[in-house]
């Protein structure tokens, strides 16, 4: 377990690097042209090692893929748009908003229910975004609304995977390719109709290609693969410390932290590793009793 976590712990990093990069992108190609090359990509990364899978393609992979790619394409579109009027943290703290509705989710559709321990994290959570956000929603913009969405789809996103993974049992390589798949399909719209906006320069051509093989083909895969055995309240707080990588980097790029949002990364850092502090409190515990 301790493995499949440490690896789990790759996709808020590659993520966090993401947003920067996306962040700086987007300020000069169409944010909806921006997500349909990053899908491009990464179904074009994983098409050589899957095209002997396709036997495995039936009805059932195609329905709960086109649901994963679903929320999954609106989350990245919903981070594309949000990224052009908000900077690195401020999406990522958006973002981070999904561990509320995942447990929600979770119930509603019977995927389980969290325990104590996870509602404790979450609670600890939610106060990192109350910290991160603080109370004032004057400046409350288009951008804020796109990352609201994208906290939504992304909680629907890992709800569904838990689904998919329990009703499909074929090689997880496949799932992610088909899911991509849908994804570009989905996110043609924007380059037949804005394909007149699309201009080319390195810091587009590094972030599509980082965003679609690493943070999309790979972190798919990764999540695929390793969140059914960690479960999804817990796959939802450790995707969510990709608000403190996306912070630090966005720092580096030159983009503005405050104390506030320093604070609120320390504190989602807690609530992801909340269920290991209590569990090493406990073993102590009972063996100073024992």
């Amino acid at each position: 377990m301790k493995k499949d976590v440490m690896i789990f712990f790759i996709i808020p990093l590659v993520w966090g690097l993401g947003f920067t990069l996306t962040h700086n992108a987007v300020q000069s190609i169409h944010p909806g042209i921006f997500a349909f090359l990053r899908q491009l990509i990464a179904f074009l990364v994983l098409l050589p090692f899957c095209h002997s899978l396709f036997r495995q393609i039936n009805f059932t992979v195609l329905k709960w893929s086109f649901l994963f790619a679903l929320w999954g394409t609106i989350s990245i579109l919903c981070q594309s748009f949000a990224l052009t009027t908000l900077n690195s943290a401020q999406t990522a703290f958006y973002v981070t908003l999904n561990i509320i509705f995942v447990p929600i989710f979770s119930y509603v559709l019977r995927v389980g229910k969290a325990s104590l321990m996870d509602l404790g994290a979450v609670t600890i959570g939610v106060i990192s975004i109350v910290v991160s956000l603080g109370v004032s929603f004057d400046n409350f913009s288009i951008g804020d609304i796109f990352g609201l969405c994208a906290a939504v789809s992304i909680a629907l996103n890992i709800v569904t995977a838990q689904i998919m993974l329990t009703k499909c049992n074929i090689d997880r390589r496949l799932l992610a390719l088909v899911s991509i798949g849908f994804g570009v399909i989905m996110l043609s719209y924007f380059p037949i109709h804005y394909s007149a906006s699309i201009s080319i320069t390195s810091d587009i051509i590094l972030a599509v290609l980082f965003q679609g093989a690493i943070s999309t083909a790979l972190a798919s895969y990764l999540q695929l693969k390793y969140q059914r055995r960690i479960g999804a309240t817990k796959a939802a707080l450790i995707l969510n410390l990709d608000l403190v990588f996306a912070s630090l980097f966005g720092a580096l790029n030159g983009e503005t932290l405050n104390i506030n949002q320093i604070i609120a990364c320390i504190i989602a850092f807690t609530a992801t590793i909340f269920n290991d502090i209590i569990l090493k409190i406990k073993k102590i515990t009972d063996t100073d009793y024992n």
